[in-house]
């Protein structure tokens, strides 16, 4: 998993942000959180299932 996806999950679950304040916070557009955020939990998925 990347490091900007390691943030997005980490930003989205323990620090209870929007997509919208991901995209503002890491300075990426809301489609480039939305693609991380896909990516990274179909790699934990993988991982664990």
């Amino acid at each position: 998993m990347s490091l900007r996806q390691r943030a997005v999950i980490y930003l989205a679950y323990w620090e209870d942000q929007t997509n919208a304040g991901i995209a503002t916070t890491l300075g990426i557009s809301l489609g480039s959180v939305k693609r991380h955020r896909m990516r990274a939990l179909q790699r934990l998925k993988e991982h664990y299932t």
